[in-house]
């Protein structure tokens, strides 16, 4: 029994004793959070404020599991999932936020900015103003955000030109720096002259070098450009990004540069078998079926592009990359002449409606 003359003992127990309420405290609320997917919630919120949509949409699918009703995180992950391109699952995730009650107003702001990102201009003007008179405000990233990929997919350079200049004197954290950068060596990128745009991802990845998303743009333009520099930011990607589709796409698109179709053939069976079907698993579908040209596979190649039709009947890499398989085979000499003529007259509707 401890006499009074031990209280430094007893003191020292007391401290003991609330160390481990404090930490047995602290995980009965971790677990708590866990348990509801309140942590998902706030981990979603915190990777979409960093412009890290993938790991943003896997916290918010999980928060949602726990509270399907949750209107403004069906709205987040709306947004999420407009800002990885994949506009039908946004407008799923807004059916179900009007279905349980959420705020209309901002449902319909949501989809006029889909409208806007699909490459329909004629409302650009309203939205580029709101931009310039509330440019700090909390809607400003979403709604250039939503400028800058419509105008992308209508080769609108001159809104483009304007959109990352406000960008670049607004935003000025060092990510949002790396992200304009990005942003202007994109618009760039087409260009016969390639080396202002190599110049930016570097510059984006000299800023932040721990942003994904500044080495997921310098990759994709090595690969296109000096493939043979790729491997160390590939590597990269893949240490600090093993579960990302994007980098496993990377990856096949690397192995099919240096000349390995076969191994890049594999990577991108496995990525496809995990992915559900939908407009963001397009790109890799063509991928898979030059893949299968590069091996002088047309028929297997037009199996994938059939695939791909199926799900982007109006998407100009579909359709170019068909016409391209088609012209290898003589017999289909016209049926390639009339993918070619789809494609201009993609070109030509696409370019109306971004200059309108």
């Amino acid at each position: 029994m401890l006499k009074l003359r031990d209280k430094p003992m007893r003191l020292l127990l007391a401290l003991v004793a609330a160390a481990l309420f404090l930490v047995i405290g602290m995980l009965v609320y971790e677990l708590v959070l866990d348990e509801s997917g309140l942590r998902h919630y706030d981990l979603g919120g915190q990777a979409f404020e960093i412009y890290d949509y993938e790991t943003a949409s896997r916290h918010l699918d999980k928060y949602l599991s726990f509270h399907p009703q949750d209107t403004a995180a069906r709205l987040l992950a709306a947004q999420t999932s407009r800002r990885l391109d994949d506009l039908e699952e946004a407008e799923r995730h807004l059916k179900l936020a009007e279905k349980y009650g959420g705020a209309a107003r901002e449902f319909e702001t949501e989809r006029q900015l889909a409208t806007i990102q699909a490459g329909d201009l004629r409302d650009i003007d309203r939205w580029r103003r709101f931009c310039e008179e509330q440019p700090d405000g909390p809607a400003f990233v979403n709604a250039i955000l939503a400028i800058l990929e419509g105008s992308y997919r209508t080769r609108n350079l001159v809104v483009v030109e304007w959109a990352v200049e406000l960008w670049l004197k607004r935003r000025t954290g060092k990510i949002d720096r790396a992200q304009g950068l990005i942003f202007r060596g994109r618009a760039r990128l087409p260009a016969e002259d390639s080396s202002q745009a190599m110049e930016d991802f570097r510059r984006a990845v000299e800023l932040a070098p721990d942003y994904h998303g500044a080495r997921t743009w310098l990759v994709s333009a090595l690969l296109l450009y000096e493939p043979k520099e790729a491997p160390p930011h590939l590597d990269w990607l893949r240490r600090h990004r093993p579960k990302d589709r994007l980098v496993k796409f990377l990856t096949a698109r690397y192995h099919r540069s240096v000349g390995e179709p076969e191994l890049a053939a594999i990577l991108l069976d496995e990525a496809l078998a995990a992915m559900p079907d939908g407009l963001n698993k397009v790109p890799m579908i063509i991928e898979r079926a030059k893949i299968a040209m590069d091996l002088d596979r047309l028929q297997e190649a037009e199996r994938w592009l059939n695939e791909a039709k199926s799900l982007a009947p109006s998407h100009r890499d579909v359709n170019a990359t068909f016409a391209a398989c088609l012209v290898r085979q003589p017999s289909r000499l016209e049926e390639a002449r009339r993918y070619q003529e789809k494609i201009r007259e993609l070109d030509a509707a696409m370019v109306d409606s971004g200059h309108k």
